[in-house]
């Protein structure tokens, strides 16, 4: 018979957890195989997977202070609000998901950040020295071995900062410099590099100059033009001075001179208007800039407008007026720009959701007509806002497409982590409209401890799915998360999606148990308490559609309410695509020591679920499904919940009247020996370990509704206390973990896989973890693919933080490897 069951396997919920933070490391080893007849057979470590995003969050942080994006490529800033340090971080698009790079990472030790700018491998960086003045700017180049910078100037004492724009293209940069220490009348230095790799220097000067204007408080760049604020200069309007009223300035190149050719101004001026706030330059072709966009946040007392500059054939001229006059009043629209040419992102810092949301703060995506004379507006807030988050005080966008994201500096986050910051993502770079709603996508998370990350795994096709059940969320301990991978076109997975717990309260232990068939994702959440009574456990079903995972339904448990007993319904889950088996803990009543059943979902096509209690199946440890055939292991059928009996494991069959009966079945003989403890099947081929040490692994060969003794696999090296805690089979191969084994450390583990040919299993490797700890506990989890690649978690793995865990993938070398000689 051929399963369609994919393969997951699960760890005891009630394992004490050790401190586990998460990370997210995508890395792959040299593969030194010259000489070696064995090595084009062995599997080697091909990525290693950790807990996203990176773990480093904590308070103050200020995750998303300055953003920058460009075609594939982003980079976020942090600027920690008690140390003078400024931390960039890399992210990649690979298909639609972003990814961290954190090889791309960098500190700036003793520099206060300022502003970022992104174009092409160039990056563009500003900041302050630790007590303020000493303004740099540094230009960074992205090569293959990391970012490096050629440069760096300090051309001014900058006691304010330099704003900045860069344009790569055309090797042209351009840094503004508000607070310039003397009148604070403001400059701005453009920089070009010429034929011989070195930069000019040119000073752009305001016509009228003038004291406190703080020209250079916004700057953009596109080819040979600049657009340059100017927004606390004071416009005189029929004898009547408008302070603050604000200005922007447009520069051109001529050959090798830069000549102001515009100034722009409101038509009708305002004082404390900020014209000139922000400012956005760009065209429908990329290259020849012919839209600008100048805002003045605080117009209208405050509301806020943007005004839409196109270029004729000899001067720029205003062709169009933003605002939202039906809005929220006070909102500061137009706080911040980032434009495309077709689209952009306009930023309403201020924006009051209510009465309890005060300045949360919101993102305009606006669609231009092509004319530039109108634009269609559609608002976005963060999916989680608060108060005074000020969301649309940072935004970037992708000079390609309206891809969009927004830095929120500010956010708490994990219920604990004042301005810890993130970044909301809009990709609308799809099929989609423009501007779809926010998303939190760029998380460094919490700096976790304790997550677990590995736990279990659940694999079918290019999808892997990774559950951390320990993994505190703020103040709440082990609310537990679980991470989606995906394969990409390169045969490395990443991370497509981290589900929370709903219910997010600690003790819920999501994650625990994970499974996935197809577009459909199970996640145990034994520790949910429900009714009023403790532990009394959810599973979660989650459907991939549109390119993310969203909830479709909760399974309760079956046990009676009047139960005091029952509870950690989903500690094992058990998946076909169809069918769930599902166990728990459920007493019929105190003192009676069996449980009441394991329970059965099924699913109709239209996404609805029914539910039935399999009578004869006590207690079910681990399940697996063989065609029709559901197989349950009961290592205990009664007693606490990792209580060891003698074990027994049992095929199940549905009868014409809709009941399950008992096809086949096969016991332990030790007391405690835990036998069906882990199981699985795939065609026809049954793998049952026990949770006792020494134990083999019994291997059963399916005949009509049953299955006869076919082996026994024992490893010979195994030490006397080594217990089998997890098997998988997959064709003709069979791989079980020994997470608590000794090598040259403690409970370092180990993984064997055997292989069957001419009807004869035979080890085929021993595998051990990459780098040798003591207590990593490598093979507490397998899984094997479709297509042979072998998962194995190492849940207390120390990698980049103490006890972080991995989950490691191995699979053969490919044959070009060795090509040329090397075989």
């Amino acid at each position: 018979m051929h399963s369609t069951s994919p393969r997951t396997v699960q760890s005891p919920i009630g394992v004490a957890p050790r401190s586990v933070a998460w990370l997210m490391h995508l890395w792959l080893l040299l593969l030194a195989a010259a000489g070696s007849e064995l090595a084009a057979q062995d599997y080697l470590v091909q990525q290693t997977l950790q807990a996203s995003t990176l773990g480093e969050g904590q308070p103050g942080l200020r995750h998303g202070a300055r953003v920058a994006l460009d075609g594939d490529l982003a980079v976020v800033a942090d600027a920690p609000e008690f140390r003078a340090s400024t931390t960039l971080r890399t992210w990649v698009r690979v298909g639609r998901i972003w990814q961290p790079e954190p090889d791309l990472t960098f500190t700036r030790e003793g520099r206060q950040l300022v502003d970022i700018a992104l174009s092409g491998n160039l990056l563009l960086v500003s900041t302050l020295g630790a007590s303020g003045g000493s303004g740099n700017v540094a230009i960074f180049e992205l090569t293959p071995e990391g970012w490096h910078s050629p440069l760096s100037f300090t051309d001014a004492d900058d006691v304010d900062g330099s704003r900045v724009a860069l344009d790569a293209e055309t090797g042209i940069i351009v840094y503004g410099v508000p607070g310039d220490g003397v009148s604070d009348a403001g400059m701005a230095i453009v920089r070009r590099r010429n034929n011989s790799g070195g930069w000019s220097r040119q000073f752009l000067d305001p016509s009228p100059v003038q004291a406190g204007a703080r020209f250079g408080a916004s700057v953009a760049i596109v080819a040979g033009a600049v657009v340059v604020g100017a927004p606390r200069e004071d416009i005189d309007v029929a004898g009547q001075l408008r302070t603050d009223a604000g200005a922007a300035y447009v520069f051109e190149l001529t050959q090798d001179t830069w000549n102001q050719v515009n100034r722009f101004t409101s038509a009708t001026p305002q004082s404390t208007a900020h014209f000139g706030h922000a400012v956005a330059i760009s065209g429908l072709d990329t290259a020849v800039p012919d839209r600008i966009l100048v805002g003045a946040p605080r117009e209208d007392n405050s509301a806020g407008a943007v005004y839409g500059y196109t270029r004729g054939n000899s001067a720029w001229s205003q062709s169009l007026r933003l605002n939202d006059a039906g809005g929220e009043p006070f909102q500061r629209f137009g706080s911040a720009l980032a434009m495309d040419g077709q689209f952009a992102a306009i930023g309403a810092d201020a924006y009051r959701l209510g009465d309890d949301l005060i300045q949360a703060g919101a993102v305009y995506g606006a669609a231009f007509t092509s004319n530039f004379a109108s634009a269609t507006l559609v608002r976005r807030n963060d999916p989680q806002p608060a108060m005074q988050d000020r969301v649309g005080e940072v935004v970037a966008i992708d000079r390609d497409g309206p891809t969009v994201l927004i830095g929120v500096p500010r956010a708490e986050m994990y219920s604990l982590n004042d301005d810890q910051g993130i970044v909301l993502l809009s990709d609308g770079d799809g099929p989609a409209p423009p501007f779809p709603p926010l998303q939190r996508v760029f998380d460094l998370g919490q700096g976790l401890y304790s997550a677990a990350f590995g736990s279990s795994l659940a694999t079918q096709g290019d999808v892997l799915v990774v559950g951390a059940p320990f993994e505190s969320v703020g103040s709440q301990p082990y609310v537990g998360a679980a991470y989606l991978f995906r394969r990409q076109g390169d045969g490395h997975f990443a991370e497509e999606m981290r589900l929370q717990s709903p219910a997010g309260l600690g003790g819920d232990l999501f994650g625990s148990a994970v499974e996935v068939h197809g577009d459909l994702a199970l996640i145990g959440a034994p520790g949910v308490a429900g009714g009023g009574i403790d532990d009394r456990g959810i599973v979660y079903a989650y459907r991939h559609a549109f390119g993310t995972w969203t909830l479709e339904a909760v399974l309760n448990s079956r046990c009676a309410s009047t139960s005091p007993q029952r509870g950690s319904f989903g500690r094992r889950i058990a998946f076909d695509g169809t069918r769930a088996l599902i166990g728990g803990i459920c007493p019929v009543s105190e003192g009676i020591g069996l449980d009441l059943g394991t329970a059965l979902y099924t699913r109709a096509p239209d996404g609805s679920w029914t539910s039935e209690v399999i009578t004869d199946a006590p207690r079910m440890g681990a399940g697996a499904w063989d065609g029709e055939l559901a197989i349950i292991g009961m290592p205990a059928t009664a007693g606490p919940a990792h209580e060891m009996g003698v074990g027994s494991v049992y095929a199940y069959l549905r009868d014409t009247n809709g009941n399950w009966n008992i096809t086949a079945g096969s016991s332990g003989s030790g007391s405690v020996q835990g036998y069906g403890f882990d199981l699985a099947a795939d065609q026809g081929v049954l793998a049952i370990a026990s949770h006792a040490p020494n134990y083999p692994v019994v291997v059963r060969r399916r005949s009509g509704d049953g299955f006869l003794p076919e082996t026994a696999l024992i490893a010979p090296d195994l030490d006397a206390t080594a217990i089998v805690n997890s098997v998988d089979v997959r064709g003709d191969l069979i791989a079980f973990g020994a997470h608590r084994h000794t090598i040259t450390e403690p409970e370092q583990g180990a993984v064997y896989l055997y292989q069957r040919s001419a009807g004869t299993w035979s080890q085929r490797q021993k595998l051990t973890a990459p780098q040798a700890q003591a207590g990593v506990w490598f093979g507490s989890e397998v899984a094997i693919g479709g297509d042979g690649t072998l998962f194995v978690s190492a849940p207390y793995e120390t990698r980049d933080f103490e006890y972080e865990g991995a989950v490691h993938v191995l699979a053969p070398p490919a044959p070009e490897l060795f090509a040329d000689g090397f075989e």
